[in-house]
């Protein structure tokens, strides 16, 4: 079960759905775009839970970095 996770309903741009960001406490806030369907709002909310679920963010440091590197090639 996941705990400590805050959904904020936001206008972004269309082409993002959502996104989420760890915080310092060790709690997320997930980002989910108001300017979309309700299906679509609780698709991409099912999609940014399951990144915590497996443990995405616990490799987040490893993560940025490949992507920094793949950025500079």
């Amino acid at each position: 079960m996941i705990e400590d996770v805050f959904i904020h309903i936001v206008d972004l741009p269309v082409c993002i759905r959502a996104y989420t960001r760890p915080n310092a406490d060790g709690s997320f806030s997930v980002f989910i775009n108001g300017r979309l369907s309700h299906d679509i709002q609780q698709s991409a909310k099912a999609h940014e839970l399951s990144h915590i679920e497996e443990g995405d963010y616990d490799q987040l440091g490893v993560i940025v970095d490949m992507l920094e590197a793949a950025r500079h090639q």
